[in-house]
């Protein structure tokens, strides 16, 4: 159904119900698979952990103040503790916000 517009690369960069003479002429068929949706590159993803890491209430960064802080103060128990806490909230991180197979 869409006509396409393409960037110098081949990307296509817009799809119009109507041709658009002079940049979007080309048609293609509604299941081409150059239609279907592109998954997040490496970059879209890594942003997107680094901004959950950094989290405030539900990041991993967090923990690694409080485990300092606990570390400061004496407490190297209570800093591994948290120093756990950290690593599985990044691993859900990373588990919510995965690498495409094209991407790895």
């Amino acid at each position: 159904m869409p006509f396409v517009q393409r960037s110098e690369s081949g990307l296509i960069v817009g799809r119009f119900e109507n041709a658009q003479p002079g940049f979007a002429e080309e048609w293609l068929e509604d299941g081409d698979p150059a239609l279907a949706p592109k998954p997040p590159s490496r970059e879209v993803v890594n942003l997107a952990r680094l901004r959950a890491y950094a989290d405030p209430v539900n990041g991993s960064d967090r923990y690694i103040a409080e485990a300092y802080a606990e570390r400061a103060a004496g407490n190297e128990d209570a800093a591994k503790k948290i120093d756990l806490e950290m690593v599985k909230r990044r691993d859900e991180i990373k588990a919510e916000n995965p690498w495409s197979e094209e991407s790895k």
